[in-house]
């Protein structure tokens, strides 16, 4: 009789659980709207990302092009100081 009643109350808790525990098809509705949501961000935020990837790209090229002609001018500044030393040498010695 004991065993009986054990018997019983695990068949039922199962038959709870299984019940119980099934999903609906509105809960599989709306699990699936979400994830379409989700998936929706995620693919705006990688949109945004590669966006941003890209102008970061941009300015390295332009921070690049900048650097380039800072040291152009630098040298052109060194080439006429020393041009400009040489013939104030030679001016001195006349």
């Amino acid at each position: 009789m004991y065993r009986n009643r054990i018997a019983a109350l695990v068949l039922g808790l199962g038959a709870v659980a299984f019940l119980g525990g099934c999903a609906s098809t509105s809960d599989l509705d709306s699990v699936r709207a979400e994830v379409k949501a989700v998936s929706a961000k995620a693919d705006k935020a990688s949109a945004d990302a590669s966006a941003a990837l890209a102008a970061a790209n941009r300015a390295e090229a332009a921070a690049s092009d900048a650097a380039a002609a800072a040291r152009d001018a630098a040298k052109a500044s060194r080439d006429v100081e020393a041009k400009l030393n040489r013939a104030h040498t030679k001016g001195m010695y006349k």
